[in-house]
């Protein structure tokens, strides 16, 4: 019996489906969730001394792939599982697109987001009048980002944004300064800001494909590394693929694209495992290994 074709519906929306019905937890989506890193945050940004304890680039990071995993109209899941592998490798987002492009092809990413945040200012300012003593501060804080295709190192779509945040505060003789519990200031303007990067990139999520990798096989079973949170679907049919291959210019060495690996043969989704992980069996073809690509038929 020849496999069923599923199409890749965008944008992806919320609906019930029976196979979902066991954890309740996890988004029911329908459509497949393109896979993307959100690599550390760039800053180039002066960070004042009232708050240099607080890690931007790692807060930053955190508050958009959270805000992106949770959010049930986002187009996109962040591979959060990656991130210690980014680290030894000491990639962020000031490292070369090409060299992350390279690594993210590898792990059988969509894309990637990294960003520069290049303004902090905090600034105080107290009225000495009186007892009672009111104090104001103001924080701004300031990025720049772009979400990256890993297949073609294309940028996608990029903007910038600005956060202005104030307190008010009144005490007796003004004996306390600073913002109050910066950290969380701090991590509640990167939430904001995620959400104003999540509205602007979905609309650009028919731009990039969609692949997962095999992890393990274990006789006619397949361990893929996307499920259920990725929108991977109880009876999906996926097609197995060699890894694609980089094409070089001869001449200038310029990266042109990456040309198809030849597709190896088909597995039929069973079950899931995992935060987002599936198991499937062999339904067709044959010489399946780990760390081939699979994609969706």
């Amino acid at each position: 019996m020849n496999p069923v074709r599923r199409d890749d519906p965008s944008p992806v929306k919320r609906v019930s489906r029976k196979a979902d019905e066991s954890d309740p937890s996890i988004p029911k989506i329908e459509g497949l969730k393109k896979r993307i890193w959100i690599l550390d945050f760039r800053v180039s940004a002066p960070i004042p001394e009232a708050l240099n304890t607080i890690d931007f680039r790692k807060t930053f990071r955190e508050a958009i792939a959270e805000v992106i995993l949770n959010d049930e109209n986002s187009a996109y899941v962040p591979i959060v599982a990656d991130q210690t592998t980014l680290q030894d490798l000491q990639i962020d987002s000031s490292s070369p697109t090409e060299e992350v492009s390279k690594v993210g092809r590898g792990s059988g990413i969509a894309g990637y987001l990294r960003g520069d945040i290049f303004q902090i200012d905090i600034e105080e300012k107290k009225d000495p009048q009186g007892l009672i003593q009111s104090r104001e501060i103001k924080l701004d804080i300031s990025f720049k980002w772009e979400l990256v295709d890993a297949g073609t190192s294309r940028i996608l779509v990029s903007g910038t944004r600005k956060k202005h945040y104030t307190e008010t505060r009144s005490d007796i003789f003004g004996f306390s300064s600073g913002l109050s519990e910066p950290e969380k200031k701090v991590k509640s303007i990167a939430e904001s800001m995620a959400l104003w990067v999540l509205k602007d990139m979905n609309p650009h999520s028919t731009k990039v494909g969609w692949s997962g990798r095999i992890l393990k096989m274990e006789g006619s079973r397949v361990y893929i590394n996307a499920g259920r949170s990725s929108g991977i679907r109880i009876g999906d049919i996926l097609k197995v693929v060699e890894n694609p291959r980089d094409v070089h210019d001869p001449q200038s060495g310029r990266f042109i694209g990456q040309a198809p690996g030849r597709v190896k043969g088909t597995a039929k989704v069973v079950e899931y495992f995992g935060l987002d992980g599936s198991i499937g069996f062999i339904q067709s073809g044959g010489g399946l290994l780990p760390g081939d690509r699979v994609e969706i038929f």
